[in-house]
């Protein structure tokens, strides 16, 4: 079975170029919580114009704002769409990653990878 995930990297865990990565970039952030609905990290993270780094990651360059905008888009403001009642635990989690975009530098840039392995 396949398994996705994403997290954020510091933008100096990555090569300049993104094309030059061979290797995944050093996880910084708590993962996320899992997706709904069907999609998964590997195909939002393209859609957000991600590139390939390494075979089974994808990698797009964010601010902190995008990072929160992403963050609204995929789960609902304020995490509505983990339903915290019915998965408490992947409510968790997406407070704990909320906690640590919240603790980001907003003048610098950085990773988010998605996976797929």
């Amino acid at each position: 079975m396949t398994q996705y995930d994403a997290f954020i990297c510091e933008r100096g865990d990555m090569a300049e170029n993104l094309e030059a990565e061979t290797t995944l970039p050093i996880r910084r952030s708590p993962w996320f919580p899992p997706l709904s609905g069907g999609e998964n990290f590997v195909s939002m993270v393209i859609k957000l114009g991600g590139i390939q780094v390494e075979w089974g990651g994808y990698a797009v360059i964010a601010t902190k704002k995008q990072l929160n905008y992403i963050l609204d888009t995929w789960y609902g403001k304020q995490g509505r769409r983990l339903k915290p009642k019915s998965f408490p635990h992947h409510f968790q989690q997406y407070t704990e990653l909320r906690n640590y975009v919240g603790t980001l530098d907003g003048r610098k840039r950085y990773g988010l990878v998605g996976t797929e392995f």
